[in-house]
């Protein structure tokens, strides 16, 4: 693929990917290392965000399938 840094790769890598599971989200390719130089200080605000309502989800997710055992 060329002169694709290791960071870059990773990042398109996660973007292609096949698997819906496994494939980046908008907020999580933006939090990619690829992007640290150019990322906008709103997209910070974004991504902290994101990783805010993925946690309770998990938690919230956790906590319904102790309940239903």
């Amino acid at each position: 693929m060329g002169k694709m840094t290791p960071e870059a790769m990773q990042c398109l890598k996660g973007m292609l990917s096949l698997d819906q599971d496994q494939r980046l989200t908008a907020a999580e390719a933006l939090a990619e290392p690829w992007f640290d130089s150019v990322r906008e200080p709103e997209v910070e605000q974004l991504i902290q965000n994101d990783r805010l309502r993925r946690a309770q989800r998990a938690t919230q997710a956790e906590a319904n399938q102790y309940e239903s055992s």
